[in-house]
């Protein structure tokens, strides 16, 4: 578990990715072009380009409040991902990152 203070950015648009994270508490928010999202516990932020590494990030994400997340590496969040009952969670249906 990894404690990010408020108002780090730990996701840089345009970057490689070579982690996801996994809220657990706290809040951030992904900033894709002019949108903004805020997230919080149960999201995972950084999947798109750690599952394709022909990818980058497609956007920056910033921590609102001190937040707590999981960090995962490219090796194992791409096998936690492959699990039939983890893929949905850990795989959203979504543009942002």
């Amino acid at each position: 578990m990894l404690v990010i203070p408020a108002g780090t950015t730990f996701c840089h648009q345009g970057e490689r990715g070579t982690q996801a994270f996994l809220v657990l508490a706290g809040s951030a928010t992904v900033v894709l072009d002019d949108r903004a999202i805020s997230v919080g516990p149960g999201e995972v932020l950084g999947e798109m380009a750690t599952l394709d590494s022909s990818r980058i990030r497609n956007a920056s994400v910033f921590a609102e409040t001190d937040i707590e997340v999981l960090v995962f590496d490219i090796g194992t969040f791409r096998s936690l991902a492959r699990e039939d009952d983890l893929r949905d969670r850990l795989v959203p249906n979504r543009s942002a990152a």
